[in-house]
């Protein structure tokens, strides 16, 4: 599974953050969607559930965490789905999460013996076993004013759909836990997964003029419509002169006829306009002049701008480590010998 690990700042949209749609036989669809804003990055994040409008319909799948042990499959009534020995019976994967105090907090009120403050804020962290419960908490969170100026860590997976009319693929970023965090935490828009590639996976025909090195793959993700996993095309990109660009390079350069190959890479998810430092071909003709009559310096101008523009505004997926597990690069699947089925499995 592909998940996101983002922190920063979240943001209500002023039109169609939250929808409620009822089908026929009364199965209602919830979904809100918001931003989340990591420094230069905005991302939006996506949560929609299914619920009966006749309660009694609905149950709750779900797993009991088992100590040293297979966790077990548990069914939970939905009027039972708050109650607290219940909800700390099941598995922590399972659970949707937000907490508006931070751990930090909590242990300087435990540390101190304030009984009474650590109880409140320990009642600031939601944990629900259903995510329609989860939804109507977070529609809660970005109409109060006070979660603006809250940075929060966010966790969750990254969600794919297909439209066979357009012919195209759609990422969600779904978050499933939203927890505080301090507000000096650096913000970061990060994510992991597992790639699959074959022959031909490097493409350097636009490093030149973007100083990109581009890589073609796959990830795995289930759809509903039939029932399974299927793979979705995807790009990578790293700068040529990154750290780590001839590693991957090495990577996704190694591989043999006919075999499909799997890497787990972490990822920076940049939708937005990047600082860049400041160059001399952004300068002014005046300023470039003072630079040639030793008036000043580039480094001077430079520290009187800022150190570094905005540039234009990017949307990428950026290669950034190899998950753990993968220290010794790719490995070869079971799908290998099979490079057109696997390509064409949508």
């Amino acid at each position: 599974m592909a998940t996101i690990n983002m922190i920063g700042k979240l943001r209500k949209l002023k039109e169609n953050g939250y929808e409620e749609q009822e089908f026929s036989g009364g199965l209602i669809r919830k979904k809100v969607r918001c931003q989340i804003i990591c420094g230069d990055n905005v991302q939006w994040l996506e949560a929609t559930a299914l619920v009966w409008k006749d309660e009694k319909k609905n149950k709750i799948y779900t797993f009991k965490a088992v100590e040293n042990g297979k966790d077990e499959k548990m069914e939970v009534q939905w009027n039972s789905r708050f109650d607290e020995s219940i909800v700390n019976s099941v598995a922590g994967y399972k659970k949707w999460v937000i907490d508006t105090d931070t751990f930090a907090h909590r242990k300087e009120l435990e540390d101190g013996g304030l009984d009474d403050e650590l109880e409140k804020s320990r009642k600031k962290r939601k944990e629900f076993l259903h995510a329609a419960d989860f939804i109507d908490y977070l529609v809660k969170i970005l109409d109060n004013e006070k979660s603006k100026d809250m940075v929060f860590r966010v966790t969750g997976s990254i969600d794919f759909s297909y439209s066979e009319n357009k012919n195209a693929y759609y990422r969600t970023f779904t978050p499933q836990k939203i927890t505080r965090v301090p507000d000096d935490t650096k913000q970061i828009c990060e994510g992991s997964m597992k790639v699959y590639f074959t022959e031909n996976a490097v493409d350097e025909t636009m490093t030149d003029e973007t100083g990109d090195i581009v890589f073609n793959g796959y990830v795995q993700n289930y759809f509903s419509n039939i029932k399974g996993n299927a793979f979705v095309p995807m790009s990578f990109t790293i700068n040529k002169d990154a750290e780590m660009a001839e590693g991957f390079k090495m990577i996704f350069e190694d591989v043999e006829d006919e075999k499909v190959m799997e890497v787990g890479v972490g990822v920076n998810l940049i939708n937005g306009s990047q600082q860049v430092s400041i160059t001399e071909d952004m300068l002014t003709d005046k300023q470039r002049k003072m630079i040639a009559l030793k008036m000043t310096t580039l480094e001077k101008i430079a520290e009187e701008l800022g150190g570094s523009v905005r540039g234009d505004r990017v949307t990428k997926t950026e290669l950034k480590d190899l998950m753990r597990g993968y220290s010794g690069g790719a490995v070869e699947t079971a799908k290998s010998g099979h490079q057109h089925h696997f390509c064409h499995r949508l």
